[in-house]
């Protein structure tokens, strides 16, 4: 996960605060796999843009992504910078065993 240098954060539209992310994805089995990604514990937020990627065997690919929060949820937090989780699950067809990834970032909601 690389956080994007260039905007660490951003007001849009309806006093959305918006955080942007490189987050790297790898598949290291030999089937196309596909993967939904999410933030977890913060019920609120949501991705923006790509939510699901698929991959093929051995693939490795950098996925951009917005997170947004809604104003309601930036006044609770409060500013500064804030830990946030990111959550990588493969999406399983039947008989496949569940698996999912999480790695730590970021969120940071300007003054």
């Amino acid at each position: 996960m690389v956080r994007d240098r260039a905007s660490l954060a951003r007001l849009v539209e309806d006093g959305h605060i918006e955080n942007t992310y490189r987050l790297q994805l790898m598949n290291t089995t030999e089937q196309m796999q596909r993967y939904r990604v999410g933030v977890a514990g913060w019920p609120q937020a949501h991705v923006v843009g790509v939510s699901e990627v698929e991959l093929g065997p051995a693939q490795a690919r950098w996925v951009p992504l917005a997170v947004r929060l809604p104003p309601e949820e930036v006044q609770q937090r409060g500013p500064g910078v804030h830990e946030v989780t990111f959550l990588v699950e493969r999406i399983t067809e039947p008989g496949q065993a569940p698996a999912a990834v999480a790695e730590g970032s970021t969120f940071v909601i300007p003054r």
